[in-house]
């Protein structure tokens, strides 16, 4: 990709730097997403093979399951 950008003006090398950091974050975006199905999908088959995952800490214990990794990056524990 070879562009000029001798003759472009300040304003169309403002625009196109918004728009490359746009495409790096949702390409970012998109891979922590992808990242995170990988940990869910891990946890599913966890579960088919060896059971549910229980979480202990000193005051409660907690059944984990792939539900609990729906929102990217948050573990939901169930009650």
């Amino acid at each position: 990709m070879d562009l000029d950008f001798t003759y472009m003006t300040t304003e169309e090398l403002d625009e196109l730097i918004a728009q490359i950091k746009e495409v790096k974050e949702a390409r970012a975006e998109s891979r922590k997403t992808d990242l995170w199905n990988n940990v869910r999908r891990s946890v599913q088959n966890y579960i088919m093979e060896c059971g549910m995952i229980e979480l202990f800490t000193e005051d409660y214990n907690f059944t984990l399951d792939a539900d609990s990794f729906r929102i990217p990056g948050e573990i939901n524990l169930l009650d």
